[in-house]
């Protein structure tokens, strides 16, 4: 946890708004712009860890990748949430349903950023809790601010890299045939590749961005299917993720700094002869923003701003039970 300002501003390009009109002007200044990815928090003490390190079991440790593994392969061929799936025209596969599950309330490798600053900001206001702390970040809330123009050049998507798949092994398939006309050969598996991403192709990325924008365009498969991964949740926040997966004690912004360009230069400048970094993946080049922001003023900018973020349906309420099943039955296997 930080516990002060100072604390928070080795971390972060770090800005403290203590007035509704500096709040204002950081709404302006910053307010929706396509290259942003906000993330709001209620408390500006915690630090960025997925819910996946802070709720697996405790027997788990050293070992969360299999366990969400294990979760998600239940989740994914439930009969509950494949006729949700159905019902809703989604397509099923295990990021649909990693996002399904990170909406819900189940541990996943992944943490929220929206497309809307809006929507960050309401998310920072709510459970705000007004009694006041010890430590001087008790009195703030956060925003957290990603510049993708920054960042296009190193960082890489899971959509990126599964067209990059898909178009190469398209290639080969077809230089194949060039070089061998006469020979058969099995294409059905460029073709039904679980017709998405997988856990077991995503789950040794140290971070990664999952999202549907520009950065990272939708990808539609050989046989012409689009990719599809919304849900009411996601659609209403607007929203989009990042996996963390460095490390199962290592909060999302140590994983970005280490991979920051100067943290990079420093490491070369320290171990001359050294040929590899400490990582793998993708690289970032700059610390990513962040704003704390008093309580009562984002409190005082909900009362007119707050946006609704949850979808609470009759549908919703008793999949997130069936899922909290799922989970509890998990957890009874494994003595959690």
């Amino acid at each position: 946890m930080y516990r002060t300002i100072v604390d928070k501003s080795k971390e972060f390009k770090q800005s403290t708004i203590k007035t509704a009109e500096e709040l204002q002007g950081l709404i302006d200044a910053i307010g929706n712009k396509p290259n942003l990815r906000y993330r709001g928090v209620c408390e500006a003490k915690y630090t960025m860890l997925t819910s996946l390190q802070r709720n697996s079991p405790a027997k788990m440790k050293g070992k969360q990748k299999d366990y969400v593994g294990v979760l998600l392969y239940r989740v994914k061929n439930d009969p509950d949430v494949v006729a949700y799936f159905k019902g809703q025209n989604i397509p099923i596969n295990d990021i649909t349903c990693m996002a399904l599950m990170q909406h819900l309330g189940l541990p996943t490798p992944m943490l929220d950023f929206s497309t809307d600053l809006n929507v960050a900001l309401s998310f920072a206001s709510d459970g705000v809790n007004t009694s006041s702390g010890c430590d001087e970040t008790d009195d703030y809330v956060s925003l957290y601010v990603i510049d993708m123009n920054a960042e296009r050049e190193v960082a890489a998507s899971v959509q990126q890299v599964y067209q990059y798949g898909m178009v190469s092994g398209e290639q080969m398939w077809k230089d194949f045939m060039m070089k061998h006309p006469n020979e058969p050969v099995d294409v059905s598996l460029l073709y039904d590749i679980d017709k998405f991403v997988k856990w077991s192709d995503i789950k040794d990325l140290e971070l990664a961005f999952i999202e549907y924008q520009p950065f990272a365009p939708n990808v539609t498969t050989l046989s012409g299917e689009s990719l599809d991964l919304t849900n009411p949740n996601l659609t209403n926040q607007k929203g989009c993720f990042i996996l963390n997966l460095y490390d199962e004690a290592m909060p999302m912004e140590e994983n970005w700094n280490m991979r920051t360009l100067a943290r990079r230069n420093q490491f070369w400048l320290s171990r001359i002869g050294v040929q590899t970094l400490p990582f793998s993946g993708v690289q970032t080049n700059e610390q990513m923003y962040c704003y704390d922001i008093k309580k009562d003023v984002i409190l005082q900018w909900a009362t007119v701003n707050k946006l609704q973020l949850y979808v609470n349906s009759p549908m919703n309420v008793a999949l997130k039970q069936r899922l909290q099943s799922i989970q509890a039955q998990l957890n009874g296997e494994i003595g959690a």
